[in-house]
Formats: structure tokens, sequence, C-alpha cells
């Protein structure tokens, strides 16, 4: 199995917080210390912090009560990261004047840096408080950008719309208020927001980047390489844009360019293990089994504590039949993560391959019950029993597969298979299949036909060439889970086109034309699913199971 590529992209961009500076206001008059303030500012705005102090400081002797040289005092000190030194100035001045907004807002910056989530937010508040004439929308920016901080994106989100509807110019605003959207699951408003920020500045690499992220999540993977493509070419040393780009190469099928992609990302920065694992998974998708190992051993080297890597890993070892070192491989992701479900699948699947069958079906034992609703699992957990003689175990196993993915083909012909072996130790009992011997059966070597002239009879075929013919319903538990499972097959094919337009691209549980839930990933939903009511009525011995099927995205035309 192979798991998906990572995408790591950091959006928030801290460089959006308005330098502190472009707060201040000097329009009081000359006095006989502004001589040595202004030098300090000269200094300041050539980067040299540590004289500008000594300016300010002298500035103070002559004038303690001037809370702008505190003020000034506070930035130059914050420059230098000494942030309890600056935030006694920035109270200096807020002591000599408290409606000083741009201390308050200073200060604010200061305890964000410190991680002083809450007194940061109500530094900013109290900033507001004060009025300002000027700057509002960058001090509730920044408010927002705490409110992230602190996974509180609602607030967020409504203290970036207060700065967009301030300054409707302010595309940093407009930039991050989309990724608030789009962390809230309102992907489409998010793009109307990148869209105004691209409006107003479309040479920031940023916002093309973020765009393309919420693009390549709604499926619309051509449109979100068009805007990786904008962003690479605004900034072509960024090794994160190089494997994002890369990453959907590899969704849209292009590996060799995905290849080049991570490659580039590697280039820029060797020590980026993410870059390394995605090269590794094309590798092994184009074939290239040895290279895709060193890429993995390589990722390892970076970070030997993920345990993602080293499941993909054994899946590559697997496919060079090095089954006892896949094992190992895979056991090192278990040792990281316990609770790593496909890790205990894929350790299964080698030892099954090796013949040992029992300690197999502990693993995915151990699979099913971390991920109760993986159809493979569970298929695979049948397969298992079904080499140590547990036919009515195997069968429920089948079974389950089944009730979670009724259109799993391969379950349905090993589910065949089973009904066929229990028929040749009890014919008196099942009468309707063949009596002859069959051969145990193994992934992949069955393969199912439909007749065309019924749609109720199915024809598979064993290894040795043994045609044998079943009846679809006896795939399913029970008969109301059959005609529910077509009646509901037909309502969604002739839902199809209304699906498309408000769904395309997310899986869905489906019931009598209706959604019930939605999700881009099928195992989240399928997971969150299985803990409602909905389920308890649909589960079980006397259930009909559920429907879930993906939609297919709407491709946008060039």
């Amino acid at each position: 199995m192979m798991l998906d590529l990572s995408l790591k992209f950091n959006e928030s961009y801290a460089a959006f917080q308005a330098k502190p500076s472009d707060l201040d206001s000097l329009d009081s008059s000359v006095h006989p210390y502004s001589q040595w303030q202004d030098e300090g500012d000269k200094l300041y705005e050539r980067g040299k912090y540590e004289e500008s102090i000594k300016y300010y400081e002298r500035a103070l002797v002559n004038k303690s009560d001037e809370y702008r040289i505190w003020n000034k005092l506070g930035l130059s000190q914050t420059a230098l990261k000494q942030y309890q030194q600056a935030i006694s100035s920035f109270e200096q001045a807020i002591e000599i004047d408290g409606d000083i907004y741009a201390a308050w807002y200073n200060k604010g910056n200061v305890l964000r840096e410190l991680k002083h989530y809450e007194d940061a937010i109500a530094s900013y508040d109290r900033s507001l408080d004060c009025q300002p004439a000027q700057h509002k929308d960058w001090i509730l920016h920044n408010r927002g950008l705490v409110l992230w901080d602190l996974g509180r994106f609602e607030e967020a989100l409504n203290s970036f719309d207060l700065a967009t509807g301030d300054n409707p110019n302010n595309f940093q605003s407009w930039t991050n208020r989309g990724i608030m959207l789009s962390y809230l699951s309102r992907d489409r408003e998010a793009l109307d927001s990148y869209k105004q920020a691209i409006s107003i500045k479309a040479n920031e690499f940023i916002i093309w980047a973020s765009q393309a992220t919420v693009l390549t999540k709604l499926g619309d993977l051509e449109a979100a390489l068009k805007s990786w493509n904008k962003s690479v070419e605004l900034e072509d040393w960024n090794d994160k844009l190089w494997n994002d780009r890369g990453v959907v190469l590899y969704k849209l099928g292009r590996y060799s360019g995905a290849l080049e992609n991570f490659d580039r990302s590697i280039a820029l920065n060797p020590k980026e293990e993410i870059a390394w694992f995605n090269r590794g998974n094309v590798l092994r998708i184009l074939g290239r089994f040895d290279e895709a190992l060193a890429s993995y051993d390589r990722a390892l080297e970076l970070n030997p504590k993920c345990d993602t890597v080293w499941v993909n890993r054994g899946v590559v070892l697997a496919e060079l039949h090095r089954f006892d070192e896949s094992i190992d491989s895979n056991e090192r992701a278990i040792d990281l993560n316990p609770n790593n479900d496909s890790a205990w699948n894929n350790r299964g699947s080698d030892l099954y391959t090796l013949g040992l069958y029992q300690e197999a079906l502990d693993s995915f034992d151990r699979a099913v019950g971390l991920k109760f609703n993986k159809s493979l699992y569970w298929a695979n957990r049948g397969n298992a029993l079904r080499e140590l003689g547990q036919l009515e175990n195997a069968l429920a196993s089948y079974n389950t597969a089944l009730s979670i993915d009724p259109a799993y083909s391969q379950a349905q012909s090993w589910y065949g298979n089973v009904l066929k072996d229990i028929e040749q130790k009890n014919a008196e009992r099942i009468g309707t299949l063949s009596k002859r011997e069959q051969p145990s059966t193994h992934v992949s070597i069955s393969s199912i036909e439909s007749d065309r002239s019924s749609t109720d009879i199915v024809r598979t075929v064993d290894r040795d060439g043994n045609m044998f013919e079943y009846h679809l319903k006896d795939l399913y538990p029970n008969e109301e889970s059959y005609q529910y499972t077509t009646n509901q097959s037909k309502l969604f094919a002739e839902c199809l086109p209304e699906l498309i337009a408000k769904y395309g691209g997310h899986y869905v549980v489906f019931e009598d034309g209706k959604v019930i839930d939605k999700d881009e990933d099928e195992d989240v939903l399928l997971e969150r699913i299985w803990k409602t009511d909905f389920i308890k009525e649909r589960m079980g011995v006397d259930g009909h199971g559920i429907y879930c099927h993906l939609v297919p995205a709407r491709r946008s035309t060039p």
C-alpha cells in the first residue's frame, strides 16, 4: 500500500506582519534632544540597532518623558530580540501616554513572539481602543495571526474580515483570510479571497501558493498546477514550492515531471526529508525500486522517527522480494507508532506471502482493530483465515469488507471462492456450487466476469482455469442488503449531474437521493459516519449496510 504524499507548506508567513516602525509618527517640533533621536532613527533605518539604542538612551537622558523615544528604543530592542527590555520600553511609553496606540501594538507583537498569546490579544485590543487614525488594519491583521496561533480560526477570520473592511487593499489580510476559510472547509470562499489578493498584488508568490493548495484540495489539479507554476516563477529558490508542485504532478500521473520537481527541491534543500520521501514514492511508481529504497533511506537519515517513511520503505522491500527486511521496516514503524494501521496490514501481507498465516492473521487483526472501516484489511484477514481452514470466519470477514465497500470486486470473488470451498465440505447445505476440489486463492489470482445477459449471475475463474458461477445476491449478507445497494446505485447514477455540481471530488454517504455526509478522504468519512446514530440501524446481522461512493470532480475548462 502506498500512502498519500505529504504536503508541506507553511501558509502563515509571519512576514505579513507590518514592521512596527510603520506605525510611528514623528510630527513633533524640534527639541534639543531631537538631534540624538534623529541620529538614532537614521541608524535604526540602516539596521544598526545596537548603535541606535545608544542614541535613544542619550536622548532619554535629556528628555525622559518623551514617549516616542521610549517607543523607538523598544523597536530597536525588538529587532535585537531583547524582548523583555523591549516590553519595558513600550510600557514606559504607555505610562507616559496611555493612548499611544503604536506602543500597545508593538508590545502585542513582542508578546506574540514570546508566545504570550492572550496577553498579546489584550494589547492589540487596547491599541484598537485608542482609535488609531491609521494602520488599524494592521492591528486587526496581527490580532488575527495570534488567534490563528491559538487555533481560534473563526475569530481569526473575523479579525481578517475587519482588516480588509478597514483597508480593502491589504492583500496580506485577504490572503490570510483565504487560509482561514480553507481551514474552516469553506474552500470556494477561500478562492474568492485569493482572487481579491491577486487583483491587488499579483507578484506575491505566497498568494499563488495558497490558492494552489486549495485547488489541490478541491481536486482541480490542472488549475492548481497553473498556480504552482506562477508561484515557482516568482520564487524559484523556494524548495517547498518545487516539492508541492511535484505533488500535483504526481497526482496527475505525470511521474517524470514530479520526479524532476522533487529533485529540484532536494537540490535547493538536501536536508528536507519530505522531498526525499516524495521522491521515493514516485520512483516506486516508476518501478525503480532500488532508487526508491535509497531515497527512503536518505529521508530516514534526516528523520529516523517518521513511521510513514518506514512503512513505504517496507513496500519497496516487498517489491524487491526482500520480505524479511520489509517486515523489519514495518516493525520499526510500529515501534514508533503502534497505531499505524498500514504498518500492521503490510506486515501481515509479508507474513502471508511467507506462508506464516497465523502470524499474518494476528497482524490483520491489529489492523482492523485500528481502522475498522477499511475494507482491504478485512479482505486480507479473510484470506489468512481461509488459508488456516477457518472458512466460516473467512466468509464473515469478506462480508464485512463488502458491507463497507459493496463494489469491492476482489472481495466478491474471494467470497465466491469461499462459498465454493464450503460447498465442497458440505454439499447438502449448499448445493448450487461445483463439488470439484477448489485450490486456495491469493491476492489477484482470480478474475471476475459479469454475464451480460443477466445482471444477477457472476462467473469467476480460479487459478486452474475452472469456471463456476453464483448469484450476485450470494455476495450480500441478506436480501435487504442486496436490494438496498442495487437501489442506491441506481439513484446515485440518476442524481450524478447534481452531485458533481455540489460535491465533485468528495466521497459521499448517499441514501435515497440525499447526501448524508461528505469528505475528500474516504477513510475519514467512514470513520466519522461509523460513530453516528445513522450507522446503527444500517449495520449488523439484520442491517443493509451503507452506500459510500466517490463523486467525480468537475473539471475547469481551459
